[in-house]
């Protein structure tokens, strides 16, 4: 998947997307959902993730979940055989209520067969990517 077939999944508002690769592999809701998420909860769990001190935000879990991803993608069997430099799975900042324009939330937009998906690392689930949240996105990055 390419730069652009990414960025047409998300409604133009003058956010640029911020790319760390040019080609990028698209994983399957299974993997996402069973290996990956395994791999987030046992990490973040493993690290004492109840006990931390540091106010741990929304952010910080879109940021970890975003690498967390690249690292379990690249320790699949079989996950990159066709030379992508990058996984279709970012993060991205939006503001889900615009009453409440202070009140951002982040989450992880991912590209599977299916399209778009929106992951929430706190819950290791996934959300309905709404045409209404999109628009809102104010830092997006892959």
């Amino acid at each position: 998947m390419t730069r652009d077939e990414i960025n047409a999944f998300f409604p133009y508002n003058g956010t640029a997307t911020d790319f760390g690769a040019l080609n990028f592999a698209v994983p399957t809701r299974a993997w996402v959902l069973g290996p990956y998420s395994a791999f987030l909860k046992e990490r973040l769990w493993d690290d004492n993730l109840s006990q931390w001190k540091f106010p741990w935000e929304c952010r910080d879990f879109a940021s970890l979940a975003r690498i967390l991803a690249v690292e379990c993608w690249a320790n699949t069997v079989g996950a990159q055989t066709t030379g992508e430099d990058g996984l279709a799975f970012g993060e991205f900042w939006f503001i889900p209520d615009p009453s409440k324009p202070n009140d951002g939330h982040a989450q992880c937009p991912v590209i599977t067969e299916f399209g778009l998906d929106i992951y929430e690392p706190q819950t290791q689930l996934l959300c309905p990517a709404t045409l209404a949240r999109l628009p809102s996105v104010y830092y997006r990055r892959f």
